[in-house]
């Protein structure tokens, strides 16, 4: 990986169906994204805007110094804007007492891998949602567009960790074969006919 590119440690997806089909921003550029939520702060203060969680902090570092030398004029600016962000801030249960990111990739959705490493074969909603476990491999740039200066955070690769609690009001296809409790016996009815009266 390149000094800007980290891998994440796991986290909780939120908005992945972003992940899965996209949408299209302002600009008409096809967009991919996935919300990570991240419940352990290691070193992040949510009350600092400048605070970095200590496994990002190279990377992040490494983007401030290619965006001071090549987009900010050779100085980091006031106010710099970082990608990480505070749950408390949000209004929604799943994201108390953690931060997120908001990771993108343009035009073309990033590869996606199971948890053995091998290629996701099958990417739909049954398979990428909100609530389910992520890593990501993710790339740190700076930017400066609209009068706006900082760091942003987009996607190189994800891989599905596990499943989890879906946030969407389905459930997960582990949580499936939970229900049915094995192999199917073939259809047979069951030989106590008794409820039936």
């Amino acid at each position: 990986m390149s000094s800007n590119q980290v891998m994440t440690p796991q986290f909780s997806g939120a908005y992945a169906n972003f992940l899965v089909d996209g949408q299209t921003n302002e600009d008409g550029t096809l967009v991919y994204s996935l919300c990570g939520i991240f419940d352990e702060m290691d070193g992040f203060d949510p009350r600092d805007p400048k605070s970095v969680p200590n496994w990002a902090k190279d990377a992040v570092s490494a983007a401030i110094a290619t965006g001071r030398e090549k987009k900010w004029g050779g100085k980091v600016p006031n106010g710099l804007e970082l990608p990480f962000r505070d749950g408390d801030a949000r209004d929604q249960p799943e994201f108390n007492g953690c931060f997120y990111i908001n990771m993108k990739s343009y035009k073309k959705r990033c590869p996606i891998v199971d948890k053995n490493g091998k290629a996701l074969l099958q990417v739909d909603s049954d398979t990428i949602y909100s609530g389910a476990k992520y890593r990501a491999v993710i790339q740190f740039a700076a930017y400066d567009r609209k009068g706006k200066k900082g760091v942003s955070a987009y996607l190189v690769a994800v891989q599905k960790c596990g499943e989890g609690e879906r946030k969407d009001g389905g459930i997960s296809e582990s949580q499936a074969e939970n229900l049915f409790g094995g192999p199917a016996s073939g259809g047979a009815a069951p030989e106590d006919d008794s409820w039936l009266n």
